[in-house]
């Protein structure tokens, strides 16, 4: 009879990459599987992905074979790949970002509209004419229009995040000023 000999897989493979000694190969490995779960942890992972993450890492360093020679060591190899696992767990979880939200305007027979849009037009006067050009602006046109006239907006004050924290202060001054004036006119 002739023996068949098979070439090792992949998971033998990296056994060797570890140690030539298969003993100390798994005891590496199995080190490498609780630093892993250990790194995932304090990277705030919750407990019940720790383990998933962890194989994750170990199922695509074997994918990788190719590229193993790139590492100093294979304690490094999974690292680098654990980094990328958390960025695509961390891609996973991130919400859907929320449109700006415009308040509904008031009905039509609330009985202090007009007094409000006096007021919030005497505070538009008061504001500086830089942030009443923004603030202006931020809220022209409807649909396409307003997302080309936003995207505009965002080159010139430094981007999107910048403009919303902007129009944010903005309208957050706005408001306690217009609030401040329904109040005079109310006593």
């Amino acid at each position: 009879m002739a023996s068949s000999t098979s070439s090792p897989g992949p998971f033998d493979r990296f056994l060797h990459w570890l140690s030539p000694d298969r003993d100390k190969a798994v005891q590496e490995f199995e080190e490498i599987r609780k630093k892993l779960t250990r790194y995932f942890a304090l990277k705030g992972c919750p407990g019940i992905d720790l383990e998933d993450l962890r194989d994750k890492t170990l199922d695509r360093v074997l994918q990788i074979e190719e590229r193993w020679h790139e590492y100093p060591n294979a304690r490094a190899c999974c690292f680098g790949v654990a980094r990328y696992i958390k960025r695509e767990y961390d891609r996973r979880l991130r919400p859907d970002p929320i449109e700006d939200y415009d308040p509904p305007s008031p009905s039509p027979d609330w009985p202090h509209q007009e007094q409000e849009l006096q007021c919030l037009e005497k505070c538009l006067g008061q504001l500086p004419e830089d942030d009443r050009n923004l603030i202006t602006r931020f809220y022209e046109g409807q649909g396409r229009q307003r997302i080309e006239l936003r995207k505009h907006l965002a080159k010139e004050h430094g981007g999107a995040g910048n403009l919303r924290v902007k129009a944010f202060r903005v309208r957050a001054g706005l408001r306690t000023c217009v609030t401040g004036c329904l109040t005079e006119r109310m006593i």
